[in-house]
């Protein structure tokens, strides 16, 4: 009996199996890209919002600091009263008890830090890279320029101040601080100088005091430039918040 073999592939596969399986793996990897990929997008816009809120958070902070600030126009707008006392040529009674008042101005600002910790983290961190605008990435260059400035400013201002006070220590008598102390809040100091009716200074160096009154008149000058380096940079931060504020949509 003659038997007769059918042909058959012996598992073999053609090249369309290939191509399937081909297809399948690479659609399988694709998608798996394209899942990681979104995953990390969603992740790093995330990263970049919390940034956003947290630089709104810090420059709104900065600028109720900066209010404080001008606080401080008065002390230092009353530094040109120590100035004509200092440099009265009679060095009478009246204009030596008006140079021990207004010297307590000298040290009047209230200091001030600016917050740099998200700007910090985002440029030093290498997470610059999340911010997607660049008009948002040009604001905050500018914001943290206009800091570099006025940190520069306040330490000119700082250093004046620290200077002068030295002139204070050679040109006061410390003890009639001393004995106000004594007296407690039972009477201001303006009213406890007044009382003083042989005040005297402690150095009678008339150079000494022109001298200090010109340093004086320099800081007088710095603080009023730092005023108006204060004033743009808030306006210019007001303005960086609304922006942002509108470019991520935060209420």
């Amino acid at each position: 009996m003659e038997l007769h073999h059918h042909g058959h592939h012996d598992g073999k596969k053609n090249w369309k199996s290939y191509g399937w399986e081909f297809i399948m793996l690479f659609l399988a990897v694709f998608c798996g890209f394209l899942a990681e990929w979104q995953l990390e997008h969603t992740i790093e816009h995330s990263r970049e919002k919390e940034y956003i809120i947290s630089m709104i958070k810090e420059l709104e902070n900065d600028n109720d600091k900066i209010n404080l600030v001008y606080n401080d126009t008065l002390a230092n707008s009353e530094l040109d009263s120590l100035v004509i006392a200092l440099t009265n040529s009679d060095n009478n009674i009246n204009s030596i008890k008006s140079a021990y008042i207004f010297k307590k101005n000298i040290g009047g600002l209230t200091n001030l830090v600016f917050n740099r910790s998200t700007i910090s983290q985002l440029k030093n961190g290498g997470n610059m890279r999340l911010i997607r605008n660049r008009a948002v990435v040009d604001s905050i260059n500018l914001i943290d320029n206009s800091i570099d400035l006025l940190e520069v400013q306040g330490k000119t201002y700082d250093d004046f101040v620290l200077n002068n006070l030295g002139y204070v220590a050679k040109i006061f008598d410390i003890r009639y601080n001393l004995k106000f102390k004594q007296f407690g809040s039972n009477i201001s100091y303006g009213d406890y100088i007044n009382q003083q009716s042989d005040i005297q200074y402690l150095s009678n160096d008339e150079n000494l005091r022109i001298e200090f009154a010109c340093q004086v008149s320099f800081q007088k000058s710095i603080f009023k430039n730092y005023i108006y380096m204060l004033k743009n940079h808030q306006r210019l931060s007001e303005r960086l918040v609304i922006f942002l504020r509108n470019e991520y949509h935060l209420e």
